[in-house]
């Protein structure tokens, strides 16, 4: 009879290797998250004074925005969608070749001049507003400009550029190139009918590739430069009558520049140039908003003598006034497009 063995032997069990790596795992997440958690604790102090201080930075900027210097002339801007700008300034050195200071006077301290009219920049003894000496030098500068001009000895300076005509060249292109208006080329090179020019004749230009109009409210004066490459230099200042208060902005250009010019007065009546009423006299400069070019902004325009006491109300509505020989220059020089800042 075979014998069976009935005695019950028990497997040993083995040791389970995942229990070991998942309290492996378990440990490192507790290590991870205790990190995890004291990072964030000494980060929640430091994040709470920047944005303290970042509270009190925004204070002496929202002080400089109302800065009145920054403001100047806003309460009596009568041009709707102006920019309240900061007057840029255009030097104050008597360096010819750099850009003159439009915007000061030779001595701060000095109260300003007893106006000609309410509101008004005042003459000195000598007939000319207060300037900072680079100013009364350009002023005397453009005196002997009007000379040389008259003489005819300006076509040799270092200022001007001759032009040999060739053939397919007319006299509004060649204008055009060298941003001169016709006026002045036709003037000043003895040319009576534009559409008369022969090859080979010599025609004198004044070199630039733009030009700007400056006109400082303080200063009562008017800063003529031109543009070579990226550099404004001096070229021209007139004294004239312009008012203290009023708008200062930096994106008007020359709109349009017109002889004899006629006056709509507030009822709608034209006066015409010469009469009494119409405060432009010979010529008038028309000063638009540069995106809108075409759309003359008339309180601001440049213009000369007229009736007298309809260039003082004229004056103190925004426009500048100045004498009879310096509008008829400044009508020659600068052609229409050019920019013009009016600062304070």
């Amino acid at each position: 009879m075979q014998h069976f063995d009935f005695t019950v032997t028990r497997e040993e069990k083995r040791p389970d290797g995942n229990r070991g790596k998942n309290l492996r795992l378990l440990l490192l997440f507790c290590v991870v998250a205790a990190v995890t958690a004291l990072v964030i604790w000494l980060l929640l102090p430091q994040s709470s004074e920047e944005k303290d201080a970042g509270g009190k930075a925004d204070t002496p900027v929202e002080t400089a925005a109302k800065d009145p210097a920054n403001d100047a002339g806003s309460a009596s801007d009568a041009d709707p969608g102006k920019k309240d700008d900061k007057p840029a300034d255009s030097g104050t050195t008597a360096d010819p070749g750099k850009p003159a200071d439009s915007g000061t006077t030779a001595d701060p301290g000095k109260k300003n001049d007893k106006p000609v009219a309410s509101g008004t920049t005042a003459a000195g003894k000598n007939g000319s507003a207060k300037y900072d000496p680079a100013i009364r030098e350009l002023i005397k500068q453009t005196g002997k400009f009007r000379q040389a001009l008259t003489g005819g000895s300006w076509k040799s300076a270092k200022y001007a550029v001759v032009h040999n005509v060739v053939n397919g060249d007319n006299l509004s292109n060649l204008c055009f190139k060298y941003h001169n208006t016709r006026a002045f080329v036709q003037q000043f090179n003895g040319i009576a009918n534009a559409n008369n020019i022969s090859l080979g004749q010599k025609i004198a230009f004044i070199r630039a590739d733009d030009w700007r109009i400056t006109i400082s409210r303080t200063g009562g004066h008017l800063l003529v430069e031109r543009r070579i490459g990226k550099e404004f230099i001096p070229f021209a200042a007139f004294d004239c009558l312009v008012s203290e208060k009023g708008t200062l902005r930096d994106d008007l250009v020359v709109s349009r520049r017109v002889q004899k010019p006629n006056f709509i007065d507030r009822h709608g009546g034209r006066l015409a140039s010469g009469t009494a009423g119409n405060p432009y006299g010979e010529f008038l400069i028309s000063i638009a908003r540069a995106s809108r070019p075409d759309s003359p902004y008339m309180p601001l325009s440049i213009h000369g003598r007229g009736d007298q006491q309809a260039v003082e109300t004229s004056v103190k509505n925004g426009a500048t006034s100045m004498k009879p020989e310096d509008i008829l220059l400044l009508y020659y020089l600068v052609p229409e497009g050019s920019p013009v800042r009016i600062v304070k």
